[in-house]
């Protein structure tokens, strides 16, 4: 064991370090885009929509309107989890 190559390990999980810092990084920021969304509505649709101009804003107002409503009801669940899909798949075809 004393003969093994130890930085090449210590490359790998460095490498597979940043690569997961990264994806939480991903995460949080779709996550705050949702929670903006649904806590403020049309104003964060807009800032959105600046960010992202091709955008169906119609699409996008209905899933915030619906993820919106959910979280009225104390319900958890579908919308806010579409509301969360959609904002990875747009994000997605941005940064590729």
């Amino acid at each position: 064991m004393r003969g093994l190559e130890l930085e090449p390990i210590r490359a790998a999980l460095a490498a597979r370090s940043a690569a997961d810092a990264r994806a939480t990084e991903r995460f949080k920021r779709l996550e705050n885009w949702r929670e903006r969304l649904i806590a403020e509505g049309e104003p964060a649709l807009a800032e959105l929509a600046r960010w992202h101009p091709g955008i169906d804003r119609d699409a996008w107002a209905a899933r915030v309107s619906a993820a919106r409503s959910e979280r009225a009801r104390g319900g958890g669940g579908g919308a806010g989890r579409e509301l969360f899909r959609a904002l990875r798949a747009l994000f997605a075809t941005i940064t590729r």
